[in-house]
């Protein structure tokens, strides 16, 4: 007997499947967002990784590439961008040699600052009639989604 998830899966459009929607939703920021950071010289991805080193501080590349849940490489890859735009500065930990401390500069703090103002303003325009309980249910569902999506190993689909 298949389960309800199955059953709705195989007989709703794919444009209506939470899994696509979250896609389009991340289309959708891109596109209101980039064209804002783009005058800031990062785009949606860098902004993210400036605002969670603006909120931890300083951070290990590892906790970037944790938060964001993107491959090591790519993380690698965009804050060597920001390390040559002089917004993040990167320093061996003096207890691990292998491991990378990450800070911003001045100039990364302030635009760490703008881009989450933007993010707050967006946040605020996406939400600003949504009631607390149906925002902490989507949140919930999301979370949900997120960790039934790291256990899942892709060789048994």
């Amino acid at each position: 007997m298949a389960s309800v998830a199955t059953q709705t899966a195989q007989t709703t459009s794919i444009t209506k499947r939470p899994t696509f929607l979250v896609h389009r939703l991340n289309a959708e920021l891109a596109r209101v967002c980039n064209p804002l950071f783009r005058r800031l010289g990062v785009d949606l991805i860098t902004s993210r990784i400036l605002v969670i080193l603006r909120e931890q501080n300083t951070a290990y590349v590892g906790d970037v590439v944790d938060a964001m849940s993107l491959p090591q490489s790519t993380v690698s890859h965009q804050l060597k961008r920001l390390e040559a735009s002089g917004l993040v500065t990167r320093r061996a930990d003096k207890t691990d040699n292998r491991a990378f401390v990450l800070s911003l500069t001045r100039k990364g703090q302030s635009v760490a600052a703008q881009c989450n103002e933007l993010s707050d303003s967006l946040y605020a325009q996406l939400f600003d009639e949504v009631e607390a309980k149906e925002l902490d249910v989507l949140i919930s569902g999301l979370e949900r989604m997120e960790q039934r999506l790291k256990a899942i190993d892709a060789t048994s689909l």
